[in-house]
């Protein structure tokens, strides 16, 4: 009878150990919602321009074929499967970072658990202490890792999915690392293992410190501190071994390449060494007082040994290291967070120079290390403080101290203009901040303000300042500062660097000539017709001018070369430059031919033109300016289907080519396909938030599929725009209202 009673008693455990772990799962994704549940509006910034928005893989789908691991293939996979599901809408982007650090929350439950049920007797006391549960200790480290306001850098940034991403296979591939029992941890395991490090270097390559990190949990919990003790285990390694050499040397030479190493603008290896030990110091500060949390450090390089920062940062650090060896067999828990926290950051924070030397994301997996030791601390606060109870309330209040932290740091997050001004507050030495603050300000239009912010960071930052010239040109071509605009552009071409530079920057000094001829013309009624003249023919002169020297100093830039064939017509110098390339296809068959398209184009002679452009495609298929012209020239022969499959690979070249993106909704709005041509016109406001036109024909599609609340939201912006708009009122009239 007792046996029976043993029996049931047993089983019911058995059953209650899956349903106590559900609950904690559940639990640590409602706080983590609770957490993020203000992140899911915030809107793509810094990186996620370059990841997301033009990246050609990710907006026409090329990124989910996965037919082969190369960089952070995995991560852009997902990336792609959230444009395929919902768009340019940042919901799911942020959705899915959130399931994934929730995902790694529990992983590191399930891991700390391990650690703190399986290795008690360092810990026998203070699991008492907590009511004998090793679930309330990985509780609160998962919760820990979960809820500490740096993570937001890693979930809250959507480019930082990589770091979430990565760690999801590292951890998982340490998990099962703890849970096999070590006589069973040979070659067969390391296969198992080796496919997640594999999958986890196509999320991000800092994955190459697993072995690493297996090693450590190996020597510290299995081998008991003892190196003899690894041994028969070799098996397992070896493959690891000559893999991770492999892999790093593959991710040097060919995938990292221009990243890292002594690539321009990185520091020399030394120097960025000693500069890491100062960061790293400031990680292990943020992660015990996350305060003055920050997107862009302006954290100036160290370049001696004997620098009074480095010396004390050194010292702490290597202070650090002896604990954790020192607890390596006393306090077992302690050397494997301290040990891990260091292998984890190594591929970032070692000799190994990388452009930024600091950002927060970075901590995202050494951080999963460091908050297995929040409950131990928490215990070890309490006995200094004489208390033997209330370890769960202790924990408590700090997580929600966290809480509120992250909810606030968040909320910095939600307004592009709100962070990048954190950035410069924090940062006012560094250029990020401002350079980032002006493009939004400039993306919404408030050209002062952009200027304003540009001229802020000539006068606080000193150093080549032709960038910042050719920023305030463009801000004051937005608002017809015209003149102004010509200063800037002439200050940039006598400051540029390279002839790449010079070349740009004679072009807009072009293009802000041909803004004033349109402005004249605006004017022409009001003058006398020999003056308008004299006027035109100076502007298009000077135009024309520094079209010439734009081409002279970089020959293929094609918008100069395409912007000197409109002035040439304007000039009425098109036959004698038609004459001339004519003669010159032998020799510059490419510039000839899409010279005598363009031409043609401008007479309006579409199928001339068309003609011409097929003749030019191999010499220009990476422009997307020529692929435009090309396909506005079907459009205008009825070749509509052709048209579209222009202006489609003018937006795999750019797929921030609003103007690409504007005609290619209308032909669909023509065609009747509302779907697509909605979200055409949405990219256009998502550059352009104040294009009345894109307005106008999304408020039509709505009205047509009698969605008319949305019609009339875009009704409004463009009555708030353009009062008394004629067509505005008269679809407004349609909604009913």
């Amino acid at each position: 009878m007792k046996k029976q009673v043993r029996r049931k008693e047993v089983r019911s455990t058995v059953r209650s150990v899956p349903a106590r772990q559900t609950f904690v799962a559940l639990s640590l994704a409602l706080i983590g919602l609770i957490a993020y549940w203000n992140s899911f509006d915030v809107p793509f910034v810094f990186d996620d321009l370059v990841s997301i928005e033009t990246n050609t893989g990710v907006q026409f789908g090329d990124s989910l074929n996965l037919s082969s691991l190369w960089s952070r293939s995995v991560l852009y996979f997902t990336f792609a499967a959230n444009r395929a599901f919902g768009g340019q809408n940042v919901w799911g982007y942020h959705f899915v970072n959130l399931l994934l650090h929730v995902l790694n929350s529990v992983l590191i439950y399930f891991l700390a658990r391990r650690i703190f049920s399986g290795h008690r007797p360092p810990l026998q006391q203070d699991l008492k202490q907590a009511n004998n549960s090793a679930d309330w200790f990985a509780f609160f480290a998962a919760a820990f890792f979960l809820l500490h306001p740096v993570q937001t850098e890693s979930v809250t940034y959507i480019s930082s999915r990589s770091e979430l991403l990565s760690t999801l296979f590292y951890l998982s591939a340490v998990l099962l690392f703890a849970r096999r029992p070590p006589d069973r941890i040979g070659f067969v395991f390391s296969v198992i293992i080796g496919a997640l490090f594999v999958i986890g270097l196509g999320a991000k390559e800092t994955v190459i410190s697993l072995p690493m990190a297996l090693l450590v949990y190996d020597f510290v919990f299995f081998s008991n501190a003892s190196v003899r003790s690894l041994l028969p285990r070799w098996r397992f390694y070896a493959p690891f071994f000559v893999g991770g050499i492999a892999a790093g040397l593959y991710l040097a030479t060919v995938t990292l390449r221009a990243s890292i190493g002594a690539s321009s603008g990185n520091l020399p290896a030394y120097h960025y060494f000693l500069t890491e030990l100062r960061v790293i110091v400031r990680y292990l500060q943020i992660t015990f007082f996350p305060s003055g949390l920050n997107l862009a450090y302006d954290f100036a390089p160290s370049t001696s040994f004997t620098e009074l920062r480095v010396l004390m940062s050194a010292s702490l650090l290597a202070g650090l290291l002896f604990l954790g060896w020192f607890s390596r067999r006393r306090i077992p828990i302690v050397a494997f967070s301290i040990l891990w926290f260091f292998v984890t950051l190594a591929p970032t924070s070692s000799f190994i120079s990388i452009r930024d030397v600091i950002f927060e994301h970075r901590l995202y997996l050494p951080l999963a290390g460091m908050s297995i030791l929040f409950p131990f601390f928490v215990t070890k606060i309490q006995r200094l403080a004489g208390s033997h109870r209330g370890f769960q309330m202790a924990g408590a209040i700090v997580l929600v101290a966290l809480l509120i932290g992250t909810i606030a740091r968040n909320e910095v997050w939600r307004d592009d203009v709100r962070l990048w001004s954190d950035v410069i507050a924090k940062a006012p030495g560094g250029a990020r901040g401002y350079q980032a603050l002006a493009l939004v300000y400039y993306r919404r239009g408030q050209y002062d303000k952009a200027i304003e912010v540009t001229r802020q960071a000539m006068d606080r930052i000193k150093e080549d300042s032709s960038g910042a010239d050719f920023n305030i040109g463009q801000f004051c071509l937005g608002i017809g500062q015209y003149d102004q605009a010509l200063e800037a552009f002439s200050k940039a071409i006598e400051r540029s660097a390279t002839s790449k530079d010079r070349s740009r920057a004679e072009y807009n000094l072009a293009v802000t000539y041909l803004y004033q001829w349109n402005a004249l013309k605006q004017k022409k009624q009001q003058m006398e017709e020999s003056a308008f003249l004299r006027e035109q023919d100076t502007l298009l002169t000077m135009a024309e001018a520094a079209l010439l020297k734009s081409i002279d100093s970089d020959e293929k830039y094609l918008p100069s070369w395409d912007s000197y064939m409109n002035v040439a017509v304007d000039l009425g110098k098109q036959e004698a430059l038609r004459n001339q390339l004519r003669q010159q296809i032998d020799k510059t068959p490419g510039r000839a031919l899409y010279g005598l398209g363009k031409l043609a184009f401008q007479e309006a002679k579409y199928g001339e033109a068309a003609d011409y452009f097929k003749q030019a495609v191999k010499f220009y298929s990476g422009e997307e300016m020529f692929w435009f012209n090309y396909a506005y020239a079907l459009e205008e022969v009825g070749d509509v289907d052709g048209a579209i499959d222009k202006y489609i690979r003018a937006l795999r070249i750019d797929p921030l080519f609003m103007q690409a993106h504007h005609n290619l909704g209308q032909i669909y709005m023509d065609k009747g396909l509302t779907q697509p041509a909605v979200e055409h016109f949405n990219q256009v406001l998502r550059s352009d938030p104040k294009s009345t036109v894109a307005h106008l024909q999304l408020a039509r599609i709505f009205i047509q599929q009698g969605q008319r609340a949305l019609a009339r939201n875009h009704l409004s912006a463009v009555l708030n725009l353009s009062p008394g708009d004629p067509d505005a009122i008269a679809l407004w009239q349609q909604t009913g209202s």
